[in-house]
């Protein structure tokens, strides 16, 4: 049973399987509108998920991994390269819930695909925020680590507090921050 849905598979009808965000999107490329390239994991993904205790099944790892693929060709980036893809998670639901959905960009950053993005933008600023955004949104939605802990960070430049974004994963979770791909997206 396909689990994973490219935008221009869908649209408005299939909102009880692609939940609001995905079928709406998908009903925006349908009608030309120029929407960027993107993938549904579906509702019926999500419930089995829970029903399997929280746990990814194998097919639904590699038809998402697929997936990405696809987003690499259609782009002409690659996920953790000289030319790197950052990929965002959004959630969805079968009904519109602002505010309730998490979130997190820039999916596929670590320290190496900072120093290229750097050597592309020569905007330290950008990137080191855009990185630390990461960590933080990361380290809450997937591992329940109170936002006020990154609002006490004590280094005024965002490589710096970068590091203590991650020391304060490490301490929480007792585990290094995930700097590959697949232990992110997983």
């Amino acid at each position: 049973m396909k689990q994973v849905y490219e935008f221009k598979e869908g649209g408005k009808e299939m909102i009880p399987i692609l939940g609001g965000k995905g079928g709406n999107l998908s009903e925006m490329v349908k009608i030309g509108l120029p929407i960027p390239y993107g993938i549904i994991v579906s509702t019926t993904a999500c419930n089995q998920f829970f029903k399997d205790g929280k746990e990814l099944s194998k097919s639904l790892k590699e038809e998402i991994l697929k997936n990405i693929q696809i987003l690499e060709s259609t782009t002409g980036k690659k996920i953790q390269s000289d030319n790197p893809l950052l990929v965002s998670v959004r959630s969805g639901a079968p009904i519109s819930m602002p505010g309730m959905m998490d979130t997190i960009l820039n999916v596929g950053f670590n320290d190496d695909v900072a120093q290229k993005m750097l050597d592309i933008t020569g905007d330290e600023d950008f990137v080191y925020s855009s990185y630390l955004r990461f960590v933080q949104m990361f380290s809450e939605i997937t591992e329940g680590i109170e936002r006020k802990r990154f609002m006490e960070l004590k280094s005024d430049n965002y490589k710096d507090q970068i590091k203590e974004g991650k020391q304060i994963y490490k301490d929480e979770c007792g585990k290094e921050f995930p700097e590959k791909f697949e232990d992110q997206i997983f």
